[in-house]
């Protein structure tokens, strides 16, 4: 169904896009069969996240497709970083986006320069469904820190987001690691 979407919005490098729609493609039956099997508000729940998860193929599509999907670019972030994509949705707390940049194979401890990951990105925004995505789905180190020590939960502390440092705490965040 992906590959036809691409197909349709033109896309034309077919090989290089067969990958990455085979990739969510797989991932997202993966998911649903998951999801069919526990109850129907998790099955509904699933519907919806497919749903984001379609759209958010269509707009990369759009936009010039999945080449660079992967790969680090400008994120017009301020500062000489460059972001993945991945950092970019985790800074927005755009859960549809990560989700579908996992299954694609992104790196959930992508680090920027400095050391800092996705899920600390995440953390310092105040995006407590984007951390427990992070962690319970990409398989995130709760615990990583960056060059200069500091956690997600240090981070998610320091800037007031109590949801964020409770969601973490619940994800097994030692809160003696700084």
């Amino acid at each position: 169904r992906i590959q036809a979407i691409l197909e349709r919005l033109g896309v034309v490098h077919r090989a290089a896009h067969a990958d990455v729609a085979v990739r969510i493609e797989e991932a997202l039956r993966a998911l649903g069969k998951s999801a069919r099997a526990v109850d129907s508000a998790t099955w509904d729940e699933f519907l919806a996240v497919r749903a984001e998860v379609g759209a958010w193929v269509k707009r990369t599509a759009a936009a010039g497709g999945f080449a660079e999907a992967l790969q680090p670019g400008d994120a017009g972030v301020p500062g000489a970083h460059t972001h993945s994509p991945l950092q970019r949705a985790c800074a927005l707390g755009a859960v549809p986006e990560i989700r579908a940049l996992l299954a694609m194979g992104a790196a959930a401890d992508e680090p920027f320069p400095d050391g800092s990951t996705p899920l600390y990105v995440a953390a310092q925004k105040g995006h407590s469904r984007a951390c427990e995505v992070l962690v319970a789905e990409g398989g995130a180190a709760v615990n990583g820190a960056n060059k200069a020590g500091a956690s997600a939960l240090t981070i998610a502390a320091w800037r007031g987001h109590a949801g964020v440092v409770a969601t973490l705490l619940g994800l097994g965040a030692d809160p003696n690691h700084a």
